[in-house]
């Protein structure tokens, strides 16, 4: 694996970040470096960390906690109990 210098990482991001904006394969194939490692570059420089598809959740979605407490409280129910409690949640 080879590694690139301080100094050639940041030229890379700053030709990636505006007034720039250069796109990705035209930058890896005028460079020779991956794409993956271009992306990765760019994330860091803007201190995003990566997280795992299954780790992001969308805003609004509830949690495992809040489901179970949500099917906890629902237990006991009948059906046109449980509807109208849809209804009032939302």
């Amino acid at each position: 694996m080879q590694t690139s210098s301080r100094a050639f990482k940041d030229s890379m991001v700053m030709k990636r970040l505006p007034p720039n904006n250069v796109g990705v394969p035209p930058l890896a194939a005028q460079t020779g470096m991956p794409r993956d490692t271009l992306y990765g570059w760019r994330r860091e420089a803007l201190g995003q960390a990566r997280q795992p598809a299954s780790a992001a959740v969308p805003a609004g979605t509830l949690g495992s906690e809040a489901k179970f407490a949500m099917v906890m409280e629902t237990a006991r129910l009948n059906e046109l109990e449980l509807g109208a409690y849809c209804r009032g949640k939302g």
